[in-house]
């Protein structure tokens, strides 16, 4: 079975960072995103986020791989 993948694009205005626009725009916690960061399971322009302060800017394309359970 493969992982889940979300693919969502930014149209704010540049001034979230994408630990906090990922936790008010789901249902996980933001600590469940910083596991995702830390393991590499977040990519923006199919980069992988090093950093979970990244701050995002208007149409970064934000990809999660939800883990497998």
């Amino acid at each position: 079975m493969s992982p889940k993948t979300n693919i969502i694009t930014y149209t704010g205005n540049g001034w979230d960072r994408i630990d906090v626009y990922l936790t008010q725009n789901n249902e996980y916690t933001r600590n469940f995103f910083h596991r995702l960061v830390a393991r590499g399971d977040i990519l923006v322009n199919d980069v992988v986020v090093k950093k979970k302060s990244l701050w995002l800017k208007t149409w970064d394309v934000i990809t999660i791989v939800h883990p497998e359970r």
